[in-house]
């Protein structure tokens, strides 16, 4: 979906809001998410000036972070939405909304947000039994 999405810093009250996009669909979420969890590699690498030059959608993004480093971060789009700045946020969804009926008879399109919460602990809950369980070996 096109939506211009802006980083946003919590620590301030209102929240600042970036000036600079950093990202135009909500398909650039997991890259915004990415560098936020990459918050200090990005950090050095921008202040270095090495990096994100030529788009300018992770230019706005590394600077906003260069300038709010320990600060909570978070992501907006252009109408006010806010969006998961957590690393499996999509997997998250995709696994929430898969899990949808178990135990409750309320519509997944509801806006019964204690219901989505509820089902999003779930997902997340399964995320960290799988990587506990999972081990990935790299080939010599």
């Amino acid at each position: 979906m096109s939506t211009y999405l802006y980083l946003v810093c919590k620590d301030h009250e209102p929240p600042l809001e970036a000036m600079g996009e950093s990202g135009q669909h909500t398909s650039d979420l997991p890259q915004i998410r990415s560098d936020i969890a990459d918050r200090a590699q990005i950090v050095d690498l921008y202040s270095r000036s090495l990096y994100g030059m030529s788009d300018s959608f992770r230019s706005a993004t590394a600077y906003f972070l260069s300038v709010h480093p320990a600060c909570e971060i978070g992501i907006v789009d252009e109408y006010g939405r806010e969006h998961s700045v957590h690393p499996d946020a999509d997997l998250i969804e995709a696994i929430a909304k898969a899990l949808h009926g178990w135990g409750s008879a309320v519509p997944w399109d509801e806006t019964q947000e204690a219901w989505k919460e509820e089902r999003r602990d779930m997902a997340e809950r399964a995320i960290a039994a799988i990587r506990s369980r999972w081990t990935i070996e790299a080939k010599p």
